[in-house]
């Protein structure tokens, strides 16, 4: 335990810059996460020759009426 706060004070002086780091790194965790939600819908279309022109159904939001289009 010792070592973990000595590391921690190393790390005080930066913290105004840590701290937004580490939630832009989980935004582009989530972003990476949405990137591969939308490939199956879109190769779905494209390798399905029968699908029509209309709006693809990407998900309904739970507990709302919203639903989001690709």
């Amino acid at each position: 335990m010792r070592q973990v706060k000595r590391l921690l004070r190393y790390l005080l002086p930066y913290l105004p810059y840590f701290v937004p780091s580490v939630f832009l790194l989980a935004g582009v965790g989530l972003l990476e996460a949405f990137r591969l939600l939308l490939i199956g819908p879109i190769l779905g279309r494209v390798l399905n020759p029968a699908s029509g022109s209309e709006n693809i159904l990407l998900f309904t939001i739970p507990h709302t009426s919203h639903t989001v289009y690709l």
